[in-house]
């Protein structure tokens, strides 16, 4: 049974783990602690409880004062907002009338328990052994698979791509290892009042393959919300101009297919297998796309950007094992889409391995900016710069959208 203890007070905290310790099967180890409202957010965004043991009066953050507001906002967010998981139960423990007057009408609507704490007396302890008790002997579900970290950023490179990616803006903790073979950064964001976590990594080299299977691990493990792509991309001359932050929709791999021979001669089959992002992902790219005053400022950001307007593009894109330098071969490649508007080599694995997951599934997208026009003039000129729009644009598309988006998630 997991048990969660909300309360600022260290003395108060030490007297509920000792009263709780052994009752219906709680070990010590099955007990968080979260001083602040914010600290209870955050547990409550990753992790399932039995019960919760909430303190009336609390301080919103470390240093602040405790006041009944932070609760009453904290279970106003726990009842109206998906991201939160809801704990089976909840008890209120406190010792003052101002926040049973308080917060008595949430817990009247929601059949919570409100008991009342006293240095002096022992009651408050033999209710919530009581209240253990109880839920131990209800019947539980089996656990259900839910996310346990927000999004996931991932590169197929360490430089330039990954490298912008750590440069964003945030927050990112020191490399650690996910498994025996892959190393992780996890950060934390902001969108519309909240925090997110975050994840980063890179592949161990360019490709499908490694890219797809990075994916998996970080599904698997770390089941996010989100899962991005980042870095660069070869854009098709016309389409888009260095810099130029491309996102797939549709993703497949141009390579996919059987080789033939025809009247003699030989010929390739495409076989196709396109993979799109979701129209919810896509409306909000759109709406990115719109704002000109963000594109035209981030830009300027760098010191010797192209001379050209730099334009988020939605389009066709495809994936494939070799790097390209040949226009010919790129011809060839429009061919199979007359919109194609990129070609690079990880998206379509991203995009199979969170397909192929089990639930629940990230909504997954690739945001590649174009460094290169995939011809016989490709060089290494541009890579830095498109590393640094495309990082930039999965940063401000998490920061305005991710609270739309983990509500539509749940």
């Amino acid at each position: 049974m997991k048990v969660l203890i909300v309360d600022d007070n260290a003395a108060k905290v030490a007297k509920i783990l000792n009263c709780i310790e052994g009752v219906a099967g709680v070990a010590r180890d099955d007990c968080d602690v979260a001083f602040t409202a914010m600290e209870a957010r955050d547990r409550l965004s990753q992790n399932n409880y039995d019960l919760m043991i909430l303190d009336f009066v609390m301080p919103l953050r470390a240093g602040d004062s405790p006041q009944t507001e932070s609760t009453v906002q904290l279970l106003t967010e726990l009842r109206d907002r998906k991201r939160l998981r809801k704990p089976a139960h909840i008890i209120g423990l406190t010792a003052y009338q101002e926040g049973v007057d308080a917060l008595q009408p949430i817990f009247s609507q929601q059949t919570w328990t409100i008991v009342r704490y006293s240095e002096a007396e022992t009651d408050w302890a033999d209710q919530i052994k009581a209240g253990l008790s109880w839920i131990a002997s209800a019947a539980h579900k089996p656990e259900e698979r839910t996310f346990l970290i927000d999004a996931c950023i991932i590169t197929a490179l360490p430089y330039p791509e990954y490298d912008a990616v750590l440069r964003n803006g945030w927050t990112w903790g020191p490399a650690e290892p996910l498994d025996d073979t892959a190393f992780i950064r996890y950060g934390e964001f902001t969108c519309a009042g909240s925090t997110y976590k975050v994840a980063s990594a890179h592949s161990p080299k360019m490709g499908m393959i490694p890219a797809s299977l990075l994916s998996a691990k970080l599904i698997q493990k770390l089941r996010p919300r989100i899962l991005a792509i980042a870095g660069i991309c070869a854009g098709i001359k016309g389409r888009g101009n260095y810099g130029d932050p491309i996102v797939a929709d549709p993703c497949w791999d141009w390579q996919s297919g059987k080789h033939i021979v025809k009247d003699g001669t030989q010929e390739f089959e495409i076989r196709p297998d396109p993979l799109p992002i979701t129209q919810e992902v896509r409306v909000r790219w759109e709406q990115l796309k719109a704002d000109r005053q963000f594109w035209s400022d981030l830009r300027a950001e760098w010191p010797d950007a192209p001379d050209t307007e730099l334009r988020l593009r939605l389009g066709p894109s495809v994936s494939g094992s070799s790097v390209l330098a040949d226009a010919a071969v790129v011809e060839r490649i429009k061919a199979q889409h007359g919109g194609l508007v990129s070609v690079e080599m990880e998206a379509y694995g991203v995009f199979s391995a969170a397909v192929a997951a089990p639930c629940p599934r990230p909504l997954t997208f690739s945001c590649k900016s174009v460094c290169d026009l995939a011809d016989e003039k490709k060089d290494d000129r541009w890579q830095t710069y498109a590393a640094f729009t495309s990082a930039r644009s999965i940063t401000a598309y998490l920061e305005r959208y991710m609270s739309e988006l983990a509500d539509l998630l749940g």
